[in-house]
């Protein structure tokens, strides 16, 4: 008897729809996502100038890191169901 109503109730499970897989796809990543180049000094060039060049590479690298993250954050916001406000 058990095995009958066993056979029953997987039986059903056989002919039941299944349920289609959620599937999210996360945007690429913004085109300002890359590495921020700065060129190595040459010999016997003023120091002034390399520190100046290597200052403003941390500077734009700072930039986009910060704007990566605020676009990620929007990402996130929109993945959970919410609304991004970005740029304000």
């Amino acid at each position: 008897m058990l095995a009958a109503s066993l056979m029953l109730t997987l039986g059903a499970c056989s002919t039941s729809k299944t349920v289609s897989e959620v599937r999210r796809d996360l945007p690429p990543l913004p085109a300002y996502a890359e590495t921020v180049k700065v060129r190595k000094p040459t010999l016997g060039e003023d120091p002034l100038v390399i520190a100046a060049r290597e200052r403003a590479g941390r500077g734009a690298a700072n930039r986009r890191i910060k704007a990566l993250v605020a676009w990620y954050d929007c990402v996130r916001t929109q993945y959970a169901g919410g609304q991004c406000h970005a740029g304000k």
